[in-house]
């Protein structure tokens, strides 16, 4: 089964829960991404998630550091297969 790979939202979460914003359409934007990721997420838990809670399914956790993780890693590995 394919599951799908979702970015870490959680740093954006607080960082944005603060902001100011100019029109309702910045905020209701700013709630569909999360819900989107949110579910993305909720989803790789409920159907095992891989290794762990989704690890190898979540691109650009920026709270680990700068280097490559193991969802990075996974996806760059598929395009490499299939680019031959």
């Amino acid at each position: 089964m394919c599951t799908p790979f979702y970015v870490d939202t959680n740093a954006f979460a607080s960082e944005s829960a603060c902001l100011k914003f100019a029109t309702p359409e910045l905020a209701t934007s700013r709630c569909m991404v999360l819900d989107y990721f949110h579910s993305l997420r909720a989803r790789d838990r409920r159907n095992g998630g891989g290794g762990g809670v989704g690890e190898d399914s979540v691109l650009f956790r920026f709270t680990g550091g700068v280097g490559l993780g193991k969802g990075e890693t996974r996806l760059l590995t598929q395009v490499c297969l299939q680019m031959g």
